[in-house]
């Protein structure tokens, strides 16, 4: 939708999602966990945090669990695995994140996303994942994605970088 220079936003309940449905969350944001996983810079940082991660999205609803250790597991929709830290978020926020539009600390300080568990082991490698901002916003403008689509997979099935 294009707006003229100096038209007024539109109301929130008449703005639309960035994403569709859970499938393009999970091709989106999944595909760029799976880049960052195979980073060699950004993929050892986030081992670092030696963390599980799980994103409860919301508008469309989704899970995406990570795992940021040396594994880089990575389980779209419900799972098993028992995350140390989980974020509730919009998709829209979650979007804005990834353009580097959004600041996720200050996000949780005023209460627009949530977070539990060991909080910290997740924001000390937020800085690192900055360098693939420009990635995502190629990606979204052309659609393609820099790994090839991700399958919503099976509750419990887990997926590593560059594996299928």
């Amino acid at each position: 939708m294009l707006v003229a220079a100096g038209a007024p936003a539109l109301p929130k309940w008449v703005q639309m999602a960035v994403f569709l449905d859970a499938a393009e969350v999970h091709h989106y944001v999944g595909s760029m966990f799976r880049l960052a996983g195979n980073h060699p810079v950004v993929g050892p940082k986030l081992a670092s945090a030696d963390a599980v991660l799980q994103l409860v999205v919301t508008g469309p609803e989704c899970e995406l669990t990570i795992g940021l250790d040396h594994s880089h597991r990575l389980v779209l929709g419900s799972c098993e695995l028992n995350p140390d830290v989980t974020l509730q978020i919009s998709a829209d926020l979650l979007d804005r994140y990834w353009r580097g539009e959004y600041d996720l600390v200050r996000g949780l300080a005023a209460g627009e996303a949530f977070a539990t568990g060991r909080v910290s082991r997740v924001l000390k490698v937020l800085p690192h994942v900055g360098l693939l901002f420009p990635v995502y916003r190629a990606m979204t403008r052309t659609g393609r994605s820099p790994s090839p689509r991700p399958r919503a997979e099976a509750a419990g099935s887990a997926t590593q970088p560059g594996k299928r």
